[in-house]
């Protein structure tokens, strides 16, 4: 141990002399100094590793395999021994993301933080920590659960993760594709009855419609799991305005399924408020 320190130590000051040697005010050298200062105490971390013969394998098969930059760093627990904090940066295609959530390509979406500790750092706690608009939109993924640890390497846990994590998002993605085809459908065929809709996520819209001379809202609401969820339809009356509160309809025997394209889950929907306007009539004018 008291070598390696040395050695690191040596570097160091080598690091030092050469960069304040090459020093110049015109261009990146202080970029460049602290950036190989950085690297250099990556590499000597890592190499503290050497007495753990199987995590410091680990390390060097991910650090060749994987070409990710990772950080090691020791600490000590309450009884003086040591644990070892692994910290790896994970990116993802941003062209998978839905539009909502902007992350520029090459930007780290979050961090795999492993925690390596009692004796011959055989118990590995891991946890994944994301950027905020990418964990908001894993709220509605089922089961995001980063797995266990157990019989795993360093490399391939890594890539477990990184396909969950890839896997997920693809399926958020398509399903934000699914809710904004049904709402631009909507918009289009409604287009000079809107009155509200996100225009940022497609969850929900209104609009004004009329059906033989009877108006009213209607609403419509998706879920995060649509379309594994059928769309929530409300019909509210505008003609009980003085009332304390606001009449509504919900229409529950829509025709559908997950399968159905956008444009026949309209029509069903187009039917469905046909075939229920007389009972939401009565509905609105009962005493």
């Amino acid at each position: 141990m008291m070598k390696m320190c040395l050695t690191y130590l040596f570097h160091l000051l080598v690091l030092l002399y050469v960069s304040f040697k090459n020093w110049s005010n015109h261009d990146d050298s202080l970029y460049k100094m602290i950036k190989e200062l950085h690297n250099l105490f990556l590499i000597h971390q890592q190499n503290l590793l050497t007495k753990y013969e199987s995590l410091y394998s680990e390390l060097q098969e991910f650090i060749s395999n994987s070409k990710v930059a990772c950080e090691v760093s020791f600490i000590k627990d309450e009884s003086g021994n040591d644990v070892v904090m692994v910290l790896i940066p994970i990116k993802i295609d941003s062209t998978i993301l839905p539009e909502y959530i902007r992350v520029e390509n090459n930007i780290n979406c979050g961090c795999l933080f492993l925690e390596y500790s009692s004796e011959n750092l055989s118990a590995v706690k891991p946890s994944l920590k994301l950027l905020k608009s990418i964990e908001s939109a894993l709220s509605g993924v089922e089961n995001l659960r980063i797995p266990s640890y157990a019989g795993a390497t360093l490399l391939s846990y890594f890539e477990n993760i990184n396909e969950l994590l890839t896997s997920s998002i693809k399926f958020v993605g398509l399903r934000f594709k699914k809710r904004k085809e049904l709402i631009v459908e909507m918009l289009s065929n409604w287009s000079g009855c809107l009155i509200e809709y996100d225009n940022r996520r497609f969850f929900d819209a209104s609009f004004l419609i009329s059906i033989n001379d009877f108006y009213f809202v209607f609403k419509v609401v998706l879920s995060v799991h649509y379309p594994l969820e059928q769309p929530i339809l409300v019909m509210q009356s505008i003609y009980n305005i003085q009332s304390k509160s606001v009449h509504t309809f919900s229409l529950t025997d829509l025709s559908f399924c997950p399968q159905m394209e956008t444009n026949d889950i309209l029509e069903n929907i187009k039917k469905c408020m046909v075939d229920n306007i007389e009972a939401f009539k009565r509905s609105c004018f009962k005493k």
